[in-house]
């Protein structure tokens, strides 16, 4: 059995020493966690932490599937005005020039599937 004041000294200094090197862990732990989260929610394709919106990658994914602006309101629900909008957002935030790129990265895997998220 331990004694508290004989023996509590000597273990102290061991005890800190773990109790910093779990806190440490934990921290390497969440920066790593942290990382991975950015590296899922930010794909190469898009620009400086810019991300498209719900909204913007439905509209991205039937662009991709050649949709029109009139297609893509009547499927959305949106005003053709809405789409419009969302699109020249998308092709800034994409850096693309028209929605035959957007459709063409999509081809090439390089747009994300719709998530549940």
């Amino acid at each position: 059995m331990l004694s508290a004041p004989d023996e509590a000294p000597t273990l102290t200094p061991a005890v800190d020493s773990l109790a910093l090197a779990l806190v440490r862990l934990r921290r390497s732990i969440e920066a790593a966690e942290e990382q991975v989260r950015q590296a899922r929610s930010l794909p190469p394709w898009l620009h400086d932490g810019d991300q498209l919106s719900r909204c913007e990658r439905r509209v991205a994914l039937l662009m991709a599937a050649g949709k029109s602006n009139l297609e893509i309101a009547a499927s959305l629900h949106v005003s053709v005005h809405t789409v419009k909008s969302q699109v020249k957002s998308i092709l800034r935030k994409l850096g693309m020039q028209s929605r035959w790129q957007v459709k063409d990265a999509f081809a090439a895997g390089r747009l994300p599937e719709e998530s549940s998220s």
